[in-house]
């Protein structure tokens, strides 16, 4: 199943299958930074509106399930995060 939304600034596109959810963001400001962004208070901008936690909440409860992962992926200008179930 794919949904896409469009907003003012760009679309999200989300992509489910039986072993996978894909979440993409369309983005002008290019890939952001694996190596902090699912750790807390880590903001890639000074955006007031964000507080940085985010991200590495998602990545918490996905922890505490041994059979989730989630990884994130910049590719023709979307940013993916990918949630997968490990078999």
């Amino acid at each position: 199943m794919q949904l896409n939304i469009m907003y003012r600034a760009g679309h999200i596109d989300i992509t489910i299958d039986d072993n996978e959810i894909d979440i993409a963001n369309s983005s002008n400001d290019g890939a952001l930074n694996p190596d902090f962004i699912f750790k807390r208070f880590h903001k890639g901008t000074q955006d007031s509106q964000s507080n940085g936690l985010g991200l590495s909440i998602v990545k918490t409860i996905l922890e505490k399930y041994s059979n989730l992962s989630i990884s994130y992926d910049f590719i023709e200008n979307l940013q993916h995060f990918t949630i997968k179930k490990i078999k």
